[in-house]
């Protein structure tokens, strides 16, 4: 295997954190791009925030890049950084009860789990069948989360057409 073919199949440290960082700035710009009344705080509470134009919080946007399924322990450990101390789920519970009407967005390159798939958006019921979603933050967070999956070649390609963008200066 070559030094090119061993940094492409590369799965932790710097490469893979840089590729993660570069298809989260891709899609917070399309999702820039692509609205037109919405205002965005990348790198506030997740990935991004989306406001409306009176300032109430829309959505909570993590984004995900996983070369293999995204599961469930990935996202159930404590983050790093402005995030430390609390799983995706648990902030995910916190931004919820501080914001009632927020849509929490996991946004993914990549397949989801089979968990995953399964429990994202299930009702209470269902999620309470099984003893490590049985929690509160995790009931909570699953029922109203949303995955939203991404295509780097659509977000790139979406970004090399014109687009009518004006700032707002407030």
């Amino acid at each position: 295997m070559t030094e090119k073919e061993a940094n492409v199949e590369q799965t932790t440290g710097g490469i893979p954190a840089l590729r993660g960082f570069r298809k989260q700035f891709l899609h917070t710009l399309n999702s820039i791009l692509s609205s037109e009344t919405e205002q965005f705080y990348p790198e506030s509470l997740e990935d991004f925030v989306v406001h409306d134009s009176t300032g109430k919080v829309l959505e909570i946007v993590q984004v995900k890049d996983y070369k293999t399924p995204l599961t469930f322990s990935a996202l159930n450990k404590a983050g790093k950084g402005k995030n430390s101390g609390k799983s995706f789920f648990e902030r995910a519970a916190d931004y919820i009860t501080r914001y009632p009407d927020v849509q929490v967005v996991l946004a993914s390159y990549g397949e989801l789990g089979q968990q995953l798939q399964k429990y994202i958006g299930a009702d209470e019921g269902t999620l309470k069948k099984k003893d490590k979603f049985n929690k509160p933050e995790l009931l909570k967070a699953f029922q109203r989360l949303k995955h939203r999956p991404l295509n780097e070649r659509e977000e790139v390609n979406y970004q090399r057409t014109p687009h009518a963008v004006s700032f707002d200066n407030r």
